[in-house]
């Protein structure tokens, strides 16, 4: 019985008001991408149509990462997130989504789960908060929505 006790007693605490999920892998890995300089990778991040959109576009930039990141007296800032908030879409949101897709970019899209989340990106004492969908396709979480070109307009 004591061992009961002290098992539910181990499950009390402190937890932050944002927890961590999957759908942050991407958001890290679109900062990981920037602080190792790596476009490609950094492409990976959007859904494939995104990607592809901005290649043909005459706004590609092979070195687009290392601008993303902020840089003030002679020094180099990292680009950071913080999630500030996020709700998950239900099933008619996910269909608006496939949908808005569709129209976009002329082709389908499979959504899982989809998320809408605010979110802090920080570079030095450069900062803004912006929104972001991400989604999950059965295999792996994308950012949704157009190449982010710069963070800091």
């Amino acid at each position: 019985m004591c061992a009961l006790c002290v098992f539910l007693l181990a499950g009390c605490g402190s937890r932050s008001s944002v927890p961590s999920a999957h759908y942050e892998e991407v958001l890290s890995t679109l900062t990981a991408s920037a602080k190792l300089n790596d476009t490609a990778s950094y492409l990976k991040c959007f859904t494939p149509a995104a990607q592809s959109a901005y290649l043909s576009s005459g706004r590609y930039d092979p070195d687009l990462t290392e601008k993303l990141e902020h840089s003030e007296d002679g020094k180099e800032y990292l680009l950071t997130y913080t999630v500030l908030d996020h709700k998950e879409l239900d099933s008619a949101g996910i269909a608006s989504l496939k949908l808005d897709y569709t129209e976009k970019y002329s082709q389908r899209i499979e959504i899982v789960k989809a998320y809408d989340l605010k979110i802090e990106f920080s570079s030095g004492s450069r900062s803004v908060t912006d929104k972001v969908t991400v989604l999950y396709n059965g295999s792996q979480w994308l950012i949704l929505g157009d190449v982010i070109e710069s963070f800091f307009k």
